[in-house]
C-alpha cells in the first residue's frame, strides 16, 4: 500500500471513530459506501451510487431523482466541518462533481471578529433546558454536567415553568350528506372543536351538517423537528397540539411551537404583532414590512417536477403574557421546518443566531432552505432582527390582547 492510501485509509477511519457523521443512516451507508471504494482507481458513477446506497432500481435516471447528489453534498458538509487533527495538513472530502473521497487542505473557516466572539462562544458551550446538556455527534444530549443557558434557550432554561411542546395540528371534522357521513372537511378557520361549535352557533345549518371527528393531523416535518428538540427538554416536558392549546395553557408554561406557520393556532397574532413580517396571501408567503421583499416557498410547485425548491423557516423567541417564555421553531413547508430544527440544535446554528439578534429579550429570524421532496438540504440565515415586546401582547398599543380564558 502506497503512502498515499495509507493516509486515506487512516483519515477514513478518524472520521468514522469521531462522530462528525451524525447518526443518519443514508449519510453513514453512504460514507461506507465511497470508504469501500477509496483505493479504487475509478469513482463510482451517481448511478452505481444511488443502486447500491439508496436501494434505487437497475434503470435509475439520475435526471429524475437527484437523492445520491442530496446526499453526497449533506456528507461532504458533515466532512468539511468534521474536527481535524491539530496542525494535520490535510483532511478528508468529496471533490466536487464526484463521488469518492479524497484528502485535500483544510476548509478555511470564518472566525468570529470583535464584540460578536463572546456570545458566540457562549452559544456554543452554554446551554440547558431545565436539564444539564452537551455536544455529541451533532446533537445536544442529556449529561451530567450544568452549563447555564444562553441565546436562543435562556429563556426556558432560567424558568421554573413547565414546558409544553406546541404541535402544529390541522382539525378535521366529518359532514353529513343525504343522512349519511360522507367526508372529512378541512377548513381554515376551523381549527378545534370549539370553533366547529362557533361556526354553527352563526350558522345553523352546520348544526345539522357538520360533526366532530376528534382528528387532527401533522405535517411529516414535525415528527423530524421534535426529535431534534425533545432530548434538550429533558423528561419533563409535556407534548399538546395548538388545537388543544387553552388561554390558560399559554399563562403558566413555557411553550415551544413546533410546525408549519399555518398551524400556529391561537399563537398566530401573538407571533405577527409587532414583527418585522407579515404573512402574504398564503402561509406559504412572508412579507417583509421593512423591505417590501416576498418570501414565498416554493415547495407545492416542486412536487410535479422533482427538483430542488426554496423553502422558508422562521425561528422566535419573547415572552409570554404571564412571563414564560415561547419559542417558535416553523417552516412554510416541511424541509425548512426540519432545517431550521436542525438550525436551533447544532453548534454551528446556535453560534450564528448568537452574533445576530438572539441576546435580544425578544428576537425573531427567518431562513432560507434548499429542499427536496420533504428532504432538507441546506439552510442559510437571511434575516435575525430583534422584536418589540411590548407590541407582542397589546401592550403597545398594535399587537394582539390576550385571549380571555
Amino acid at each position: 500500500m502506497t503512502i498515499a492510501k495509507q493516509a486515506l485509509n487512516t483519515e477514513i477511519d478518524r472520521v468514522r471513530r469521531s462522530g462528525a457523521l451524525g447518526r443518519s443512516v443514508l449519510i453513514l451507508r453512504l460514507f461506507d459506501y465511497l470508504a469501500e471504494h477509496a483505493s479504487a482507481e475509478r469513482s463510482p458513477k451517481e448511478s452505481e451510487v444511488a443502486v447500491a446506497v439508496f436501494g434505487r432500481r437497475p434503470d435509475f435516471d439520475p435526471a429524475h431523482d437527484a437523492v445520491a447528489r442530496v446526499y453526497v453534498h449533506k456528507l461532504r458538509r458533515r466532512l468539511e466541518t468534521a474536527p481535524a487533527f491539530e496542525g494535520a495538513p490535510l483532511t478528508l472530502t468529496i471533490p466536487r462533481g464526484e463521488y469518492r473521497l479524497a484528502l485535500a487542505a483544510p476548509v478555511e473557516r470564518a472566525k468570529p471578529r470583535g464584540k460578536r466572539l463572546a456570545p458566540a462562544l457562549a452559544a456554543l458551550a452554554l446551554l440547558t433546558l431545565g436539564a444539564p446538556l452537551a455536544w455529541a455527534s451533532g446533537t445536544w444530549l442529556v449529561s451530567s454536567n450544568a452549563p447555564a443557558a444562553t441565546g436562543l434557550w435562556r429563556g426556558v432554561a432560567d424558568s421554573q415553568r413547565p414546558t409544553l411542546i406546541v404541535v402544529g395540528d390541522y382539525y378535521i371534522f366529518g359532514e353529513y350528506r343525504e343522512g349519511q357521513q360522507d367526508r372529512m372537511v378541512r377548513e381554515y378557520g376551523v381549527e378545534s372543536a370549539t370553533d366547529l361549535a362557533r361556526a354553527a352557533a352563526r350558522q345553523p345549518d352546520r348544526r345539522e351538517r357538520y360533526f366532530d371527528l376528534g382528528l387532527t393531523y401533522v405535517p411529516v416535518g414535525a415528527a423530524k423537528a421534535i426529535a431534534h428538540v425533545a432530548p434538550l427538554l429533558g423528561p419533563h416536558a409535556r407534548t399538546v397540539t395548538a388545537s388543544e392549546l387553552t388561554p390558560a395553557m399559554i399563562k403558566e408554561n413555557n411553550l415551544i411551537y413546533i410546525g408549519y406557520l399555518s398551524g400556529l393556532g391561537p399563537l398566530k397574532e401573538a407571533v405577527f404583532s409587532g414583527s418585522r413580517f407579515e404573512v402574504g396571501e398564503t402561509y406559504d408567503e412572508l412579507v417583509d414590512r421593512k423591505t417590501g421583499h416576498r418570501y414565498a416557498s416554493q415547495a407545492m410547485e416542486a412536487i410535479e417536477n422533482k427538483g430542488m425548491y426554496e423553502d422558508y423557516g422562521y425561528v422566535g423567541s419573547f415572552a409570554g403574557p404571564a412571563g414564560g417564555r415561547i419559542v417558535i421553531i416553523a417552516g412554510t413547508r416541511d424541509a425548512a421546518l426540519s432545517q431550521v430544527a436542525e438550525t436551533v440544535t447544532s453548534r454551528e446554528g446556535l453560534s450564528q443566531l448568537a452574533g445576530k439578534a438572539a441576546g435580544a429579550p425578544a428576537f425573531e429570524a427567518l431562513y432560507v432552505i434548499d429542499g427536496l421532496d420533504q428532504l432538507n438540504v441546506d439552510g442559510r440565515l437571511l434575516v435575525a432582527a430583534p422584536r418589540d415586546q411590548a407590541a407582542i401582547w397589546g401592550t403597545g398599543g398594535r399587537g394582539t390582547h390576550f385571549p380571555a380564558g
